[in-house]
């Protein structure tokens, strides 16, 4: 199964109104019947947020290795908590068009949220009179201190700009998910229900 990373996660809540004679038959259900039509139907739903995700990356894409990456996972937990996201494969390596490897979860968040002017030198000083700010560690420190002594600068960065694809995806999608988990979840229940 993929392991989905993500730093930024938006939540919803699902309640399912009007249907109370179907959650007591779910719940007259097997355990594990239950668990199989919930995986279903999130599942379903949230594959609709993936597609949407990797057609929103796709118009901006250099090596395509981001837009490949993005999965979804349902996981159900032994209490019957559920979870289910849309996110990029943290297991999934790329090469680029200059032959370097590299991992699009550790991107991802750069290209969905841009980021501002920074030094590239580690342990670098970004102003003079400022403290060695970057230095996470004594050797860092140091190394900063005898890099800048011989005479290498800190190397700016201008920035990027951000390029969205997840949370438009998910904004235009969420409705439709939510009606096709909450149709998925009802259609299971009502043929299991027959079943028994």
């Amino acid at each position: 199964m993929a392991k989905v990373a993500g730093q930024h996660a938006k939540i919803i809540n699902l309640e399912i109104q009007g249907v109370k004679e179907l959650q007591r038959k779910l719940d007259a259900l097997d355990k594990n019947v239950g668990k199989k039509i919930v995986r279903k139907a999130l599942g379903k739903g949230i594959a609709l947020i993936r597609k949407e995700a990797k057609a929103e990356e796709r118009p901006r894409r250099r090596t395509g290795g981001l837009q490949r990456a993005i999965a979804s996972k349902v996981k159900i937990y032994r209490r019957g908590a559920t979870w289910a996201g849309v996110g990029v494969d943290a297991k999934k390596q790329f090469t680029d068009n200059a032959g370097r490897r590299y991992v699009p979860a550790k991107i991802a968040h750069l290209v969905e949220k841009g980021t501002r002017p920074h030094s590239i030198l580690k342990g670098a000083r970004t102003r003079i009179g400022r403290r060695y700010s970057r230095a996470k560690s004594l050797a860092n420190m140091i190394g900063a201190k005898l890099r800048w002594a011989a005479g290498k600068r800190p190397q700016w960065h201008p920035g990027s700009r951000p390029y969205p694809w997840l949370n438009p995806a998910f904004l235009r999608t969420r409705e439709r998910a939510l009606a096709i988990i909450a149709a998925e979840l009802r259609a299971g229940i009502e043929a299991m229900a027959k079943a028994t």
